[in-house]
């Protein structure tokens, strides 16, 4: 049987209505809301109150509801000039919902009036000047919300009026979209055209970003299951993924890989612990390409694993310092593992906003992992390696910095363009430098056939104005022909094609990774497997978010140990990340949560791939290999934590810049302090209570407490001040 569910959002209530195939009412249910009014003239709704109403009415409407086979169509009809503000990073509202009725935009309509737009809005828009439309009451937001205006002109907020509301919530931040009926009552849509006007939006100063995508009428918006109440398929679409696996498979075959293990060995080739921190850079700088964490390990731990034995390190240490550091690779921008392009599908949230939030917790990723190097490496009194054996920085960046030139080009273009077709630029960019002769016979041709496929960039994309995907495709084709005119290429026509086939291999499991995840939603789906989670771990957890978190830290780990990072983090993603929404987590914060802690599976005991990948370069015991690696990594266990109690870390809600250095600034002595505890060492060997101590003070440490902090900060400062003062005294008597 096939049946049509009707939303009556109104002002006053929502109504929920169940319809046959053949149009009878079946039943129909009724959620009242709340109107506010904060001055004389002003009306207000609570967003997501009218949202939770909304799927409250939809419950009740399906109560006692038997046919299982059934399926159902949602349609959505409402009061269409309220609008909402909301922030797409963290899917909250900025303010109440501006009514219809609401005239707090009635000075900025006047104002619009008295400057001749009557005649010029009437005709593009088709309505008069007046606050009771939506247009007016998101300006009013915007110059008026504390911190709107700066956010929604970086594309942080999202408008609409309650039925893009709706479909943004019910489609889990997947769609932003309306229908032409409601747009048209917004005094920004041009009834002519049938899309959003510019002159309008200039004119109420509302960006471009922020509008929803319009639509026929009859349109298919999207799929929801609302909640988990209906079993419906979630599609994931991973069209770009292939793109950047095939571009990082290509930067692998310029050689990047040994240009950043040479650029980490002049950097801290000849500090304490030398080799062991080339490890961990070198693993950082290449995750910016590699997706994955036993690749990483393979490809650099072949060079860094064999020098750190040399010097001293313990097999097992050397082996887990690369599979630590490696797996951080899956978190470092700007090509992080292909879960994170799943996660801009399945939130909603543009990939280079993904991008920008793991900056900062991929940097705390690896100091921790840094410091913890650091201080074994003066534990057992390690020394670099010789200063005549270390590359000179600058001259290497010389030598060798073009091959940056891929990397540099798709962070730039992110900015301007998706990022399917920021990856296309880099793959050509990647093309274009493998024409750069290394030889004194084709310096010739190095100057001029890198100019050649640029030039027809230029020519088909400015000149004749075709497409920007075909002009970079073309290029790509004249640029792996003029590879055959030099003999020093890079990317020879064989190398692009091994490079190719490198990346087809590596979309195999990420292509089944993508087919499962929409069985795995339906199976959720189906069986109320997560609307039973929710149920259960929230009363379970009493409004407790650390008991929340840590329930879903330990899931994640637990399945990380049979399924790859790709398909754990689908999995949780639908199971999971809800009930940490649920209790407050932002939308972003959640699943980076998951994200994370799906990756760090990769070095946990007992199944831990990339630590087993690292043991068999050193030799080592994986088991205890896997174990030494979980504790180097210690502190991918505690940032998650961070940033889901203060999400400023992801760039979410920032309050200010200092508050930002704040956070980083305790982390980060966090993280030394936890350091500090797992070695027992600072400037000597330290006592067992000065370890607790410190150790304890990297955990309070987690919490963004002014009190927890100070608490942190002195548990960590007391054995710190000791062992300074002991070491000088040291000192001093050695010098009599």
């Amino acid at each position: 049987m096939r049946y049509i569910i009707a939303i009556d959002q109104s002002t006053s209530a929502t109504k929920a209505v169940l319809f046959d195939e053949q149009c009878r009412l079946i039943d129909r249910k009724n959620v009242a809301h709340h109107q506010y009014y904060p001055q004389v003239g002003w009306v207000e709704h609570d967003a997501e109150e009218i949202y939770r109403n909304t799927v409250e009415a939809i419950r009740q409407l399906m109560e006692g509801r038997t046919d299982a086979d059934a399926s159902y169509s949602l349609a959505i009809t409402n009061q269409r000039e309220t609008v909402v503000v909301w922030n797409r990073l963290t899917g909250k509202p900025v303010c109440h919902a501006v009514v219809w009725q609401c005239q707090r935009g009635a000075d900025i309509c006047e104002d619009l009036k008295q400057r001749g737009y009557t005649e010029f809005i009437r005709e593009r828009s088709g309505l008069l000047i007046d606050p009771y439309f939506a247009a007016s009451g998101a300006k009013w937001v915007l110059d008026n919300v504390d911190g709107a205006r700066d956010a929604a002109e970086r594309g942080e907020l999202l408008m609409g009026t309650i039925d893009s509301w709706l479909v943004w919530k019910l489609t889990g931040g997947r769609v932003h979209a309306t229908d032409y009926t409601n747009a048209s009552r917004t005094l920004l849509f041009n009834i002519h055209t049938l899309d959003w006007d510019d002159e309008l939006l200039r004119l109420f100063t509302i960006p471009r970003s922020m509008m929803a995508e319009p639509h026929p009428c009859d349109s298919v918006f999207g799929e929801t299951t609302v909640e988990g109440i209906f079993s419906s398929p979630i599609t994931v679409c991973a069209s770009f993924i292939v793109l950047f696996i095939i571009l990082g498979s290509f930067l692998e075959k310029t050689g990047i890989g040994t240009f950043f293990v040479d650029l980490a060995n002049s950097i801290a080739g000849a500090s304490v612990g030398g080799p062991a921190k080339v490890a961990v850079i070198s693993s950082a700088l290449e995750g910016m390409y590699s997706g994955s964490s036993v690749a990483n390990t393979v490809g650099s731990g072949s060079i860094t694993i064999p020098t750190m034995k040399k010097v001293g390190y313990k097999p097992e240490f050397a082996a887990a310092v690369e599979a630590a550091a490696s797996t951080g690779g899956q978190i470092m921008p700007p090509i992080m593992g292909a879960a994170a392009f799943l996660m801009a599908e399945i939130t909603g949230i543009p990939y280079a906003s993904i991008v920008v939030a793991a900056i900062l917790p991929a940097v705390l990723y690896f100091t921790g992992i840094f410091l913890m190097v650091h201080f074994e490496g003066k534990r057992l009194g390690l020394k670099g390696l010789p200063k005549d054996s270390i590359p000179h920085f600058f001259r290497l960046l010389a030598k060798s910095g073009y091959l940056l030139i891929p990397v540099v080009i798709l962070v730039i273009c992110m900015n301007y363009y998706t990022a399917g077709m920021s990856a296309c630029f880099a793959i050509l960019f990647a093309l274009i430098i493998s024409l750069i002769g290394r030889d004194k016979r084709d310096l010739l041709r190095s100057v001029g056939l890198p100019l050649i496929p640029l030039a027809v960039l230029v020519v088909l994309w400015q000149v004749i104005k075709i497409d920007t995907g075909t002009a970079v495709f073309v290029s790509m084709v004249v640029a792996v022909l003029c590879s055959f005119l030099t003999r020093s290429a890079i990317l020879s026509p064989r190398l692009v094609a091994e490079g190719l086939q490198g990346g087809a291999g590596s979309s195999i499991g990420v292509a089944v990774a993508c087919a499962m995840a929409g069985i795995i939603s339906g199976v959720v789906s189906m069986t109320a497997l997560g609307t039973t989670l929710v149920a259960v771990i929230v009363p379970l957890a009493q409004k407790s978010i650390f008991l929340a978190l840590f329930c879903t830290m330990l899931a994640c780990i637990v399945l990380g140990m049979g399924v790859p990072t790709t398909a754990n983090y689908v999995i949780m993603a639908t199971i999971t990340a809800p009930i940490l929404i649920k209790m407050g987590i932002p939308l972003l914060a959640a699943h980076m949560f998951v994200f994370y802690f799906g990756i760090v599976a990769d070095i946990t005991p007992p199944v831990a791939l990339a630590a087993y990948a690292g043991s068999a370069i050193a030799h080592s015991n994986p088991l205890k290999t896997g174990i030494t690696a979980t504790k180097l990594a210690i502190g991918a266990f505690i940032i998650p934590y961070i940033f889901a109690l203060n999400p400023s870390l992801l760039f979410i809600d920032v309050e200010s810049v200092w508050a930002l250095i704040g956070i980083m600034v305790t982390s980060i002595i966090g993280m030394a302090g936890i350091a500090m505890g797992m070695t027992g060492h600072v400037y000597a060997h330290v006592p067992w209570y000065m370890r607790i101590m410190l150790l304890a003070g990297g955990i309070f440490l987690i919490d963004p407490s002014p009190v927890s902090d100070l608490i942190g900060l002195l548990l960590i400062g007391i054995p710190f001040a000791f062992q300074l003062l002991q070491n000088r005294k040291l000192k001093a008597t050695a010098a009599e």
